[in-house]
Protein backbone atom coordinates (compact mmCIF):
# COMPACT_ATOMS: atom_id res chain seq x y z
CA UNK A 1 0.00 0.00 0.00
CA UNK A 2 1.43 3.39 -0.79
CA UNK A 3 -0.36 5.28 2.37
CA UNK A 4 -1.23 4.82 5.91
CA UNK A 5 -4.37 4.81 7.77
CA UNK A 6 -4.52 5.95 11.35
CA UNK A 7 -7.34 6.45 14.02
CA UNK A 8 -7.21 8.42 16.73
CA UNK A 9 -9.96 8.47 19.28
CA UNK A 10 -12.77 11.45 20.81
CA UNK A 11 -15.52 11.49 22.63
CA UNK A 12 -17.16 14.19 20.82
CA UNK A 13 -18.65 13.22 17.40
CA UNK A 14 -19.60 10.40 14.98
CA UNK A 15 -16.84 8.83 12.41
CA UNK A 16 -17.47 8.21 8.90
CA UNK A 17 -15.68 5.61 6.84
CA UNK A 18 -13.07 7.36 4.13
CA UNK A 19 -12.33 6.04 0.42
CA UNK A 20 -9.60 6.97 -1.42
CA UNK A 21 -9.85 6.70 -5.15
CA UNK A 22 -5.95 6.39 -5.05
CA UNK A 23 -2.87 5.24 -3.08
CA UNK A 24 -0.37 7.84 -4.29
CA UNK A 25 -0.35 11.33 -6.52
CA UNK A 26 2.26 11.79 -9.04
CA UNK A 27 3.06 15.17 -10.99
CA UNK A 28 5.84 16.63 -12.96
CA UNK A 29 6.45 19.65 -14.99
CA UNK A 30 4.23 18.75 -17.45
CA UNK A 31 1.35 17.82 -15.45
CA UNK A 32 1.29 19.94 -12.31
CA UNK A 33 -1.84 18.97 -10.90
CA UNK A 34 -3.80 15.75 -10.63
CA UNK A 35 -7.08 15.01 -8.91
CA UNK A 36 -8.19 12.35 -6.51
CA UNK A 37 -12.09 11.34 -5.08
CA UNK A 38 -13.02 11.16 -1.45
CA UNK A 39 -15.91 8.82 -0.24
CA UNK A 40 -17.29 8.77 2.46
CA UNK A 41 -18.71 5.21 3.16
CA UNK A 42 -20.47 5.34 6.34
CA UNK A 43 -23.74 6.20 7.70
CA UNK A 44 -22.87 9.26 9.30
CA UNK A 45 -21.50 12.51 7.91
CA UNK A 46 -17.91 13.74 8.40
CA UNK A 47 -16.20 16.87 8.03
CA UNK A 48 -12.67 16.47 6.12
CA UNK A 49 -9.24 18.85 5.84
CA UNK A 50 -6.99 17.91 3.45
CA UNK A 51 -3.04 19.29 4.69
CA UNK A 52 -0.14 18.62 2.70
CA UNK A 53 3.80 18.95 4.10
CA UNK A 54 7.18 18.49 2.41
CA UNK A 55 9.14 15.13 2.95
CA UNK A 56 12.40 14.84 3.52
CA UNK A 57 14.59 12.26 5.29
CA UNK A 58 17.28 12.81 7.96
CA UNK A 59 19.22 11.43 10.29
CA UNK A 60 18.07 8.09 8.53
CA UNK A 61 13.93 9.50 9.17
CA UNK A 62 11.02 10.73 7.91
CA UNK A 63 10.83 14.72 8.34
CA UNK A 64 7.83 16.96 7.28
CA UNK A 65 7.74 20.18 7.14
CA UNK A 66 5.22 23.12 6.30
CA UNK A 67 5.05 23.58 2.65
CA UNK A 68 3.33 26.18 0.26
CA UNK A 69 4.23 24.22 -2.75
CA UNK A 70 1.28 22.91 -3.45
CA UNK A 71 -2.21 23.12 -2.98
CA UNK A 72 -5.95 21.16 -2.13
CA UNK A 73 -9.16 22.52 -3.18
CA UNK A 74 -10.79 22.60 -1.53
CA UNK A 75 -8.58 22.45 2.05
CA UNK A 76 -11.59 21.54 3.93
CA UNK A 77 -15.21 19.65 3.03
CA UNK A 78 -18.43 18.23 4.46
CA UNK A 79 -19.26 14.90 2.87
CA UNK A 80 -23.18 13.15 3.48
CA UNK A 81 -23.65 9.27 4.15
CA UNK A 82 -22.21 7.98 1.08
CA UNK A 83 -21.13 11.48 -0.14
CA UNK A 84 -18.29 12.09 -2.34
CA UNK A 85 -15.73 15.23 -3.03
CA UNK A 86 -13.08 15.89 -5.54
CA UNK A 87 -9.83 17.46 -4.49
CA UNK A 88 -7.43 18.44 -6.54
CA UNK A 89 -4.03 18.85 -5.82
CA UNK A 90 -1.62 21.84 -7.79
CA UNK A 91 1.60 22.20 -7.64
CA UNK A 92 3.22 25.75 -7.13
CA UNK A 93 6.48 25.39 -6.79
CA UNK A 94 9.71 25.38 -8.72
CA UNK A 95 9.63 23.37 -12.29
CA UNK A 96 12.48 21.37 -13.84
CA UNK A 97 14.24 20.31 -10.90
CA UNK A 98 17.15 18.11 -11.77
CA UNK A 99 15.39 15.75 -8.17
CA UNK A 100 12.53 14.57 -7.48
CA UNK A 101 10.81 16.12 -4.55
CA UNK A 102 8.49 14.37 -2.34
CA UNK A 103 5.57 15.69 -0.14
CA UNK A 104 2.75 14.02 2.08
CA UNK A 105 -0.97 14.54 1.95
CA UNK A 106 -2.73 14.34 4.87
CA UNK A 107 -6.29 13.83 4.90
CA UNK A 108 -8.15 14.31 8.29
CA UNK A 109 -11.46 13.91 9.68
CA UNK A 110 -12.49 16.47 11.86
CA UNK A 111 -14.73 16.41 14.99
CA UNK A 112 -17.78 17.64 14.92
CA UNK A 113 -19.60 18.57 17.95
CA UNK A 114 -22.11 16.11 19.02
CA UNK A 115 -25.24 18.23 20.80
CA UNK A 116 -26.73 14.89 21.23
CA UNK A 117 -24.54 14.73 24.48
CA UNK A 118 -23.54 11.10 23.27
CA UNK A 119 -19.74 11.26 25.44
CA UNK A 120 -19.27 7.75 23.78
CA UNK A 121 -15.68 6.78 22.37
CA UNK A 122 -15.64 7.83 18.60
CA UNK A 123 -12.68 7.00 15.96
CA UNK A 124 -11.72 9.35 13.48
CA UNK A 125 -9.19 8.69 10.73
CA UNK A 126 -6.09 10.32 9.36
CA UNK A 127 -4.95 8.77 5.36
CA UNK A 128 -1.33 10.17 4.83
CA UNK A 129 -0.59 9.61 0.71
CA UNK A 130 2.83 10.57 -0.93
CA UNK A 131 2.70 12.84 -3.49
CA UNK A 132 6.00 13.02 -5.95
CA UNK A 133 6.73 16.09 -8.53
CA UNK A 134 8.98 14.28 -10.95
CA UNK A 135 12.51 15.52 -11.81
CA UNK A 136 12.95 16.71 -15.40
CA UNK A 137 15.55 13.39 -16.67
CA UNK A 138 14.35 10.08 -15.24
CA UNK A 139 16.82 8.08 -13.44
CA UNK A 140 17.87 4.62 -14.88
CA UNK A 141 20.54 2.56 -13.08
CA UNK A 142 19.61 1.35 -9.37
CA UNK A 143 21.94 3.25 -7.18
CA UNK A 144 20.97 1.72 -4.11
CA UNK A 145 23.90 1.35 -0.99
CA UNK A 146 22.91 -0.77 1.82
CA UNK A 147 25.17 -0.67 5.48
CA UNK A 148 25.26 -2.86 8.41
CA UNK A 149 25.42 0.00 11.20
CA UNK A 150 26.60 -1.52 14.74
CA UNK A 151 26.97 1.09 17.31
CA UNK A 152 28.60 -0.16 20.46
CA UNK A 153 26.54 -1.89 23.12
CA UNK A 154 23.42 -0.95 20.60
CA UNK A 155 20.97 -2.20 18.57
CA UNK A 156 22.24 -3.25 15.05
CA UNK A 157 20.83 -1.69 12.04
CA UNK A 158 19.98 -1.69 8.62
CA UNK A 159 21.29 1.91 6.38
CA UNK A 160 19.59 1.69 2.87
CA UNK A 161 21.19 5.05 1.01
CA UNK A 162 19.66 5.92 -2.71
CA UNK A 163 21.55 8.16 -4.54
CA UNK A 164 19.17 8.05 -7.38
CA UNK A 165 16.99 11.13 -8.84
CA UNK A 166 14.75 9.71 -7.53
CA UNK A 167 12.51 7.46 -4.84
CA UNK A 168 12.56 3.73 -4.14
CA UNK A 169 10.33 1.61 -2.78
CA UNK A 170 11.10 -1.74 -0.55
CA UNK A 171 9.23 -4.22 0.00
CA UNK A 172 11.46 -6.91 1.58
CA UNK A 173 14.47 -7.62 2.53
CA UNK A 174 15.90 -10.35 3.86
CA UNK A 175 20.13 -11.56 4.66
CA UNK A 176 22.99 -14.41 4.02
CA UNK A 177 25.56 -14.81 5.90
CA UNK A 178 23.76 -15.90 9.38
CA UNK A 179 22.27 -19.16 10.65
CA UNK A 180 19.65 -18.05 13.08
CA UNK A 181 17.67 -15.48 14.16
CA UNK A 182 14.85 -13.65 12.02
CA UNK A 183 15.97 -13.65 8.57
CA UNK A 184 13.35 -11.75 6.52
CA UNK A 185 11.70 -8.82 7.27
CA UNK A 186 8.42 -7.15 5.11
CA UNK A 187 6.47 -3.86 4.64
CA UNK A 188 6.47 -0.16 2.83
CA UNK A 189 9.68 1.77 3.30
CA UNK A 190 9.70 4.59 0.93
CA UNK A 191 13.85 5.81 -0.14
CA UNK A 192 13.91 9.31 -0.96
CA UNK A 193 16.38 10.73 -3.76
CA UNK A 194 19.48 11.12 -2.19
CA UNK A 195 18.35 10.20 0.98
CA UNK A 196 19.41 7.63 3.50
CA UNK A 197 17.40 5.23 6.21
CA UNK A 198 17.00 2.94 8.85
CA UNK A 199 15.57 -0.06 8.40
CA UNK A 200 15.07 -2.78 11.61
CA UNK A 201 16.30 -5.28 12.00
CA UNK A 202 15.15 -7.27 15.32
CA UNK A 203 15.61 -10.77 15.60
CA UNK A 204 18.74 -10.87 13.38
CA UNK A 205 21.50 -13.01 14.73
CA UNK A 206 25.24 -12.63 13.75
CA UNK A 207 26.48 -9.60 11.37
CA UNK A 208 25.10 -10.68 7.90
CA UNK A 209 27.31 -10.39 4.59
CA UNK A 210 24.83 -8.91 2.39
CA UNK A 211 21.17 -8.56 1.63
CA UNK A 212 18.57 -9.04 -1.06
CA UNK A 213 16.09 -5.90 -1.23
CA UNK A 214 12.87 -6.56 -3.02
CA UNK A 215 12.74 -2.85 -4.76
CA UNK A 216 11.09 -0.73 -7.30
CA UNK A 217 13.51 -2.36 -9.70
CA UNK A 218 13.05 -5.66 -8.87
CA UNK A 219 15.56 -8.07 -6.29
CA UNK A 220 19.04 -6.23 -5.68
CA UNK A 221 21.32 -7.97 -4.02
CA UNK A 222 23.98 -5.39 -2.14
CA UNK A 223 27.20 -6.76 -0.16
CA UNK A 224 27.14 -5.14 3.11
CA UNK A 225 29.87 -3.37 5.32
CA UNK A 226 29.77 -3.17 8.84
CA UNK A 227 30.00 0.85 10.20
CA UNK A 228 31.44 0.71 13.81
CA UNK A 229 29.76 4.11 15.64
Amino acid sequence: MGFALLACSFGTSLAGDLKLSTIRVDLSDKQPSASLTITNAGAEKTLIQMRLWAWSQKDDADALTPTNDLIANPPIAELAPNGKQLVRIGYMGKHQMTAEQAYRLYVEEVPIIDKSGDAGIHTYLKIIMPVFIAATEKATAPALTAMWSQSAGGQPTLLVQNRRSEHMRITKYSFAGVNSGKNEFGGLHYVLAGAQIALPVDGVVGTPKSVSLTTTDGVLDLPLETLKQ
